[in-house]
């Protein structure tokens, strides 16, 4: 089930980086509700234009994935120009350019939203195989680890919104240094370490667009195919994993910045009068809790993609064939050698030194399930045993024993035996007309 999780967050969490970050630059200084609600329609939209896409894709053949992603990458691109060049919120911002920003990032994240959550949406698509009840315990756990993941990347990107939100580069004076009386004036502090972490992040997910842009136009022949481009966008594709890398040292650097900002800011705040000072502890506290909590969610994040990733992915080596006796074109197999349980693989050589492998397990006191070490729909990649389970090697579906030996879904392709004198005994014939599926 762990797998499950490791997608949604590959496909999901630079989303929910860049997309909190977003929303946090537009809603900073004093938004009007009018703006709050615009941001709000943009991720719905997006949000509802994904699940259409997803819903189409699965249940037609209309949809071509790759032209609708390239379609919101190009949105986001141009939203990503409006707002990079005119985001910010401080005190005395022209109202025009707050628009201009507020409108950019409104589209940057609705298209965000809309090329990335179709494949999120998709993957239960594949949470119940044709043998599988919706009640089953593996179900179930596949059900609750992509809701868990859809919660992690929700709490992440609702994390990374307040933080940003916390940060404001116009702060008060000391009271000692009010202009008017009674109100501490108003200055800049300096470097605006939440827009910066923003455009970082907006640039690094811009980029990991651009190479998929390419590559579909390159696929369609829209430009020509550069050898030099070709090869360096081929290495972009098969290692993606970087951008999101670079998305979470983004994060981490940013969410840094902020609570060390903050950190000077309280010691400055020392003088002044005691409310002035609970508040400035207060807002620092709450800092705090969000630096460690972003902390936290990014180094989980890492370990995830990086240590959990490589330990579900690792080789499962099928077990070496068994022996048998091979006479007058039969496979004998004494039945007290495959009565214990447990997976037992066995190999025999066609024509054209072709090995065709079959395996054999004892469901219960009566009945063997035997059948080929290949299906019909994940082809020969062969199963294994994990615990008291029999698993594809290939989509890691976990077999019912009690259907080995039946057609359908993923299970092994039914191989005829009989039961002589203490024996199994399986046709070497049958076994040669089987050989196109393991060439």
């Amino acid at each position: 089930m762990l797998q499950i999780f490791i997608q949604v967050l590959e496909f999901s969490l630079s989303a929910a980086i860049v997309v909190g970050l977003v929303f946090g630059v537009c809603l900073r200084g004093r938004p009007a509700k009018k703006e709050k609600r615009a941001l709000l329609v943009a991720a719905v939209l997006g949000v509802a234009a994904a699940l259409t896409v997803a819903i189409l894709r699965r249940t037609t053949a209309w949809i071509n994935m790759g032209f609708w992603s390239t379609v919101g990458m190009l949105i986001a691109l141009a939203g990503s120009v409006l707002f990079l060049f005119r985001a910010g919120a401080e005190t005395g911002q022209k109202p025009g350019g707050r628009r201009v920003s507020l409108v950019g990032g409104a589209l940057f994240i609705a298209a965000v939203l809309f090329y990335t959550l179709p494949k999120v949406f998709l993957i239960p698509s594949s949470f119940l195989t044709a043998e599988e009840s919706a009640a089953s315990t593996e179900f179930l756990f596949k059900c609750a680890s992509y809701l868990a993941a859809m919660l992690f990347v929700v709490l992440t990107a609702s994390i990374t919104g307040k933080t940003a939100l916390s940060y404001n580069p116009v702060q008060s004076r000391p009271a000692h240094s009010a202009d008017v009386a009674g109100q501490p004036a108003r200055v800049k502090t300096g470097v605006d370490v939440v827009k910066m972490g923003c455009a970082l992040a907006v640039v690094i997910e811009l980029l990991n667009n651009m190479t998929q842009i390419v590559q579909f136009l390159f696929a369609r022949r829209v430009i020509p195919i550069n050898r030099d481009v070709f090869m360096a966008v081929a290495f972009l594709r098969n290692n993606s994993v970087i951008f999101l890398f670079a998305e979470i040292a983004a994060l981490l650097m940013f969410a840094a910045a902020v609570f060390i900002l903050a950190s000077l800011e309280k010691r400055s705040n020392v003088a002044g009068n005691p409310a002035e000072r609970r508040k400035a502890l207060a807002l620092f506290r709450g800092k705090r809790r969000r630096f460690a909590f972003i902390t936290v969610l990014a180094c989980f994040s890492l370990v995830t993609l990086t240590a959990l990733k490589a330990w579900t992915e690792k080789t499962v080596s099928l077990s070496p064939p068994e022996s048998y006796l091979l006479e007058n074109g039969e496979i004998s197999i004494g039945l007290d050698q495959i009565s214990d349980g447990h997976l037992h693989r066995f190999a025999w050589t066609a024509s054209e030194n072709v090995e065709v492998r079959f395996i054999v397990i004892k469901k219960n006191e009566t009945s063997f399930g035997v059948g080929l070490d290949a299906c019909d729909i994940c082809g020969a990649t062969g199963y294994y045993e994990r615990k008291d389970d029999v698993i594809c090697m290939l989509c890691d579906v976990v077999m019912n024993k009690n259907t080995i030996g039946f057609k359908g879904g993923c299970n092994p392709v039914p191989l005829a035996y009989t039961i002589h004198e203490g024996n199994m005994v399986v046709r070497c014939e049958d076994l040669e007309n089987e050989r196109s599926r393991f060439q």
